[in-house]
């Protein structure tokens, strides 16, 4: 199993490559770089905090961490992959994704507490060959929703 980060680019304000660095009069940055810099390290962390794992899955089962996206080949067996909680401050979109459908091995997706949480009011989810081989889940208050 392989995990890889993406990319994904924070826009930021433009800036003329001619706007003076220190103000003049009194040699203090200037207002506009100071936004700017401020802006720069807030998309930073943003940057940070959003940037998904591709983890590839291909002969064990995998416990997701919020904003994974998890490419699953059960060409070696059934895979399950067990969602994070639903609840708490990293809330996030998790992907699954069956990369071989020409397999009669399944990918099935669990709560990581099936006492309390569901997806789509079930206990599990089963990416089954011929059906949907690609799956979205939201997390909504005890429950994940396949979108």
């Amino acid at each position: 199993m392989t995990a890889t980060k993406n990319t994904v680019n924070a826009p930021l304000p433009a800036m003329r490559v001619d706007t003076p660095l220190l103000d003049p009069q009194d040699g203090h940055m200037t207002p506009r770089w100071k936004q700017w810099i401020t802006m720069l390290r807030s998309a930073v962390v943003q940057l940070q905090q959003t940037t998904p794992t591709v983890v590839v899955v291909t002969d064990e089962n995998y416990t997701a961490e919020p904003g994974d996206i998890v490419v699953c080949d059960p060409s070696g067996g059934s895979i399950t992959v067990t969602l994070p909680p639903t609840t708490g401050s990293q809330r996030k979109l998790v992907d699954v994704v069956q990369e071989n459908i020409a397999t009669a091995n399944t990918v099935t997706v669990v709560p990581d507490d099936p006492s309390d949480e569901t997806i789509n009011r079930e206990a599990s989810f089963e990416l089954v060959q011929g059906e949907g081989i690609t799956c979205r889940l939201v997390p909504d208050e005890s429950r994940w929703i396949v979108k």
